[in-house]
């Protein structure tokens, strides 16, 4: 059986692969380039560095603000922050790189935290790590590049590789180029220490600027006219995607072109994951000109869409929920003591496969004793002993995903605390559930979940929120107020750590509840868990 199963495995691929695209192939080349360098040289470059991690700041802060009113406002903004970062750097370089290093502690502590999968931030911890990083580039703002340039070199292989690049990957490479550009930086302290940009010695202060912003700004601008006249113009595959094109059209979203960077939004439109595409009004070469001047981001627009699901969708999940749903009942008759938990993985993943499923919503997270305590534990490789074993799963159909959660004693008894516990997780669960209908908000049903459970006395211990909405992607477009047709999960949860405030009966016991939901006219309806 555990060949079969492990054979099973790899005929079902993790949420959708985007479609190849030749815009995405030149800018994955262009990040791979730029991370090795980075990686290699980046102390030795620190324009270059500066100038890369300025454009990426430019571009996250303008990007969610700007990018739906006009692209071509968004950019002249992104240049203007870009030449304030850069001026920062060239003539206040200590400030600039205090600045910078606040990022690297961040961004390690962000992926040390996924890659756990724990929720619990410590923000005393992280506070810590950012002042002390602060510090150390006002101090010496030389030496920190060569801590920034590693990490954005990490950050922007993570981009150009496709997939996840797994976090030990990721820390070993980051040591061994930080600790060669430091060798490198010893080898030129002097240099580095007489000149304020060891590049060029001969420029000036104002000429260095000058040549950054005319650099900088030739940069977005052949980066855009890539994505102009070369991004795809795909017809919808699917009656499905026509009509949702025609929609956007007759309510006027279409009147200036726009862009779509996501496969998932290339699915539900064109019924293909196309990673970046462009779609407009005319259908023809002009939505390409219009796009230069008059172009806007249509993500928003298109997501608002994709919360509420049609019918199409929804028997998609139906079929979904159904096959989830038996798989779990499959995983729990094999739970005891002494099984591994990649073996449930592995009965997940056959039971998908036998049912028809066309792929997996995400990897199934199957934790068992403390490790049940993290919400986001995917290794699973422990051995079952005791506690609570929570197995959270779901399988996709033609593109569309399902979401379900269930918590078991590994021993198949419940101790008194574990009976109290999942006693409140369940009446958290059940009246959360109770209130959902049209017009509730997310934020109406995760209160009542939170009161039940901190009167109970375990409110710190409900560590994320109450629920997401499901679809193209397991945690997918999300709206506040539910309406009729929209997805969501509901799945509150208690991780109580070892040395917890409560009674040691409850300590290094974790569980969660969860089940997915189509808001109906006058409340909601199971999609999983309907034949418990």
């Amino acid at each position: 059986m555990s060949a079969d199963i492990t054979f099973a495995a790899g005929e079902l691929k993790v949420g959708l692969e985007s479609e190849f695209s030749l815009v995405l192939f030149l800018f994955r080349s262009v990040f791979a380039i730029c991370a090795i360098m980075l990686l290699v040289v980046g102390c030795r470059l620190p324009r270059f560095t500066s100038g890369i991690f300025s454009l990426l700041i430019a571009l996250l802060l303008a990007w969610e603000l700007l990018s739906p009113i006009n692209y071509l406002l968004m950019l002249l903004v992104v240049l203007l922050i870009f030449s304030i970062l850069m001026w920062l750097f060239i003539r206040l370089r200590r400030v600039f790189m205090a600045f910078a290093m606040i990022f690297p502690p961040v961004l390690l502590y962000g992926f040390w935290l996924f890659s756990r999968g724990d929720f619990d931030l410590n923000k005393v911890l992280l506070a810590g790590m950012a002042g002390a990083s602060l510090i150390i580039g006002a101090v010496f703002p030389v030496l920190s590049l060569s801590i920034v340039a590693p990490v954005l070199g990490c950050a922007l292989g993570n981009i150009a590789l496709p997939g996840e690049v797994p976090l030990w990957v990721m820390a070993i490479v980051w040591s061994i180029t930080t600790l060669w550009q430091f060798y490198l930086w010893f080898k030129s302290k002097a240099r580095a220490e007489q000149s304020p940009d060891i590049e060029n010695i001969q420029d000036s202060r104002r000429q260095a600027w000058k040549k950054s912003v005319w650099v900088g700004g030739l940069t977005l601008l052949f980066a855009f006219l890539i994505i102009v006249f070369l991004s795809p113009r795909p017809s919808p595959l699917t009656a499905e995607g026509s009509k949702r094109i025609s929609h956007l059209k007759s309510s006027g979203a279409l009147q200036r072109p726009g862009f779509i960077f996501s496969g998932n939004d290339g699915f539900y439109l064109f019924g293909k994951p196309y990673p970046i595409a462009l779609i407009g009004k005319y259908d023809n070469f002009l939505d390409r000109l219009t796009a230069l001047i008059l172009g806007r981001n249509l993500t928003r627009t298109v997501q608002d869409m994709r919360t509420v699901k049609d019918i199409f969708e929804i028997e998609r999940m139906r079929k979904a929920g159904t096959i989830t749903t038996q798989a779990m009942k499959e995983a729990a008759s094999l739970i005891k003591p002494g099984v591994n938990e990649s073996y449930l993985e592995h009965a997940i993943l056959e039971s998908y496969r036998k049912q028809g499923a066309t792929g997996v919503a995400f990897k199934s997270l199957v934790s068992s004793g403390k490790n049940a305590l993290l919400p986001h534990y995917s290794k699973n490789n422990a051995t079952l002993k005791d506690g609570f074993i929570v197995i959270d799963m779901g399988c996709m159909v033609d593109g569309y995903s399902m979401d379900m959660t269930r918590t078991f004693p590994v021993n198949g008894v419940y101790s008194p605390a574990q009976r109290r516990l999942m006693d409140i997780v369940l009446e958290a669960k059940n009246k959360s559930v109770a209130a959902l209908k049209p017009g509730v908000s997310m934020k109406d049903a995760d209160k009542i979940a939170r009161d039940i459970i901190k009167k109970a006395g375990f409110g710190p211990y409900f560590t994320h929120s109450l629920g997401h909405h499901v679809g193209i992607n397991v945690h997918d477009a999300e709206s506040n107020i539910l309406k009729e047709g929209m997805v969501v999960t509901i799945e509150p949860g208690i991780y109580v750590p070892e040395g917890s405030s409560v009674d040691r009966s409850y300590w290094n016991l974790g569980l969660r509840m969860e089940d997915t939901y189509l808001i109906t006219r006058n409340g909601s309806e199971p999609l999983t868990g309907v034949t418990d």
